[in-house]
C-alpha cells in the first residue's frame, strides 16, 4: 500500500475542518416556531406571567442569548475559513519552494 502525499493529507485536513465548522453552524437550527416555545418555557419556568412587562423582557432576553450565540458560532466559523485558507497559502508557497530547490 502506498503513503498519501503530503498534499493530499493537508487538502483532507482543510477540507474536513471546513465541513465540522458547516456542522457546527448546522447543529442549532430551530425553527422560530420551536424556538418561541422554548423561550415560553424558560420564561414561565422563571414565573414571568404571560402579558406581563417581566415575561416581555424574558422573552427578548432569550432572543438577545439566541442571537448572541449565533453570532459567536458564524464567527468561529469565519475564524476557521481564515485559518484553513492561512494555512492552504502557507502550503503552497513551501511546496514551491521545495521544487525550486
Amino acid at each position: 500500500m502506498s503513503k498519501a502525499s503530503p498534499d493530499y493529507i493537508f487538502m483532507r485536513r482543510v477540507c474536513a475542518g471546513t465541513m465540522f465548522a458547516g456542522l457546527l453552524i448546522l447543529t442549532g437550527c430551530q425553527t422560530p416556531e420551536q424556538e418561541r416555545y422554548a423561550d415560553l418555557d424558560t420564561c414561565s419556568g422563571m414565573g414571568a406571567r404571560h402579558g406581563s412587562s417581566s415575561h416581555t423582557g424574558c422573552m427578548l432576553q432569550q432572543q438577545q442569548r439566541r442571537d448572541d450565540a449565533q453570532l459567536r458560532t458564524l464567527e468561529s466559523a469565519r475564524l476557521s475559513q481564515i485559518m484553513a485558507e492561512d494555512a492552504r497559502r502557507q502550503h503552497e508557497r513551501m511546496r514551491r519552494e521545495r521544487q525550486r530547490d
